[in-house]
């Protein structure tokens, strides 16, 4: 499932609202084991490391947490570049981009698991 949407100013693919954003983050079906949405939840690879700085989605957090995907991919953030597993969903913020808006990290690589269906 992908969702190029994003709460960061508005424009193109943005919706600022946060009631519009819940609306549309409870269309992600529960079943869904791989999330990919251009930025990232609220609290998880949104910021500059070190910081307190935030800038992923609070309505995007809420559905990732309700679905649990294995797997969720985004960007948008740069600074925010990695992985991070916790109990039921590996996060990356595969953004490849750097502060000057050059190629400044190296693409993701990992193997999927098998699901069981």
């Amino acid at each position: 499932m992908g969702f190029p949407s994003h709460s960061l100013y508005g424009g193109a693919f943005g919706i600022s609202d946060p009631r519009g954003r819940a609306l549309h983050y409870a269309q992600i079906p529960a079943d869904t084991h791989i999330l990919i949405t251009h930025s990232p939840p609220y609290g998880i690879l949104d910021g500059r490391p070190g910081t307190n700085e935030h800038q992923g989605c609070p309505e995007l957090l809420e559905a990732v947490t309700r679905i649990r995907p294995l797997l969720h991919i985004f960007g948008h953030v740069h600074s925010g570049y990695g992985i991070l597993e916790t109990a039921y969903t590996t996060f990356v913020n595969a953004a490849l981009l750097g502060p000057d808006g050059d190629i400044a990290n190296r693409p993701i690589l990992f193997n999927l698991p098998e699901v069981e269906p």
